[in-house]
């Protein structure tokens, strides 16, 4: 029949095979579609870490050493920068807490690795939340705006909550690490 149309093409003693599609979550049971979808949640949360990690360290580099008490701190970009990051964990945010709608569905390690994530972030995104108002309030000061809005002692406050939250989201990484290595081994017989 393929000959008839395509002449010289595909002969008879072809070995022709129409090209395999690759599988969508509807061609998965339910409980691999939630699996995948809480693998690629965590993906994208490490990714956002990454992007934490690089903007926090960029923050301390450019404002916390020594050299930046002489040299001019562009606190509106560290500012914009955060501000981004906060905007996207904000997201993410909403995104974990919707997953909530199927947790009768999950598996129990999957509804154990869900309450880790969430917990996990949860924490992480408060650190955040602090270094956004750290990030504002410096940035609003080194303007001029609101004069005495932060002064030092509420500077190494808002610091010292920064590093409990840092401290706090650390904490609960190793369980969310044990959390997904069971995730991501999870096999499941019908």
């Amino acid at each position: 029949m393929l000959e008839e149309v395509m002449p010289g093409i595909i002969s008879k003693d072809s070995s022709y095979s129409p090209p395999q599609l690759k599988p969508t979550l509807d061609d998965y049971p339910l409980f691999e579609q939630f699996k995948t979808q809480l693998l690629d949640q965590a993906y994208q949360v490490n990714d956002l870490l990454g992007k934490y990690i690089k903007i926090h360290d960029h923050r301390l580099k450019t404002t916390g050493s020594f050299r930046s008490l002489f040299n001019k701190v562009d606190f509106e970009q560290i500012f914009n920068f955060v501000n981004d990051l906060y905007l996207e964990f904000d997201d993410k945010y909403r995104d974990i807490v919707a997953m909530r709608g199927d947790y009768p569905e999950y598996t129990k390690v999957q509804q154990t690795y869900l309450g880790c994530l969430e917990d996990y972030f949860e924490c992480l995104f408060d650190a955040v939340k602090i270094l956004h108002v750290i990030a504002n309030r410096q940035n609003d000061l080194s303007k001029g705006f609101a004069k005495g809005i932060l002064t030092l002692t509420e500077n190494l406050d808002w610091d010292k909550k920064y590093r409990e939250g840092i401290e706090k989201y650390r904490s609960k990484g190793s369980k969310l690490n044990t959390a997904f290595d069971k995730l991501s081994t999870e096999i499941i017989t019908e």
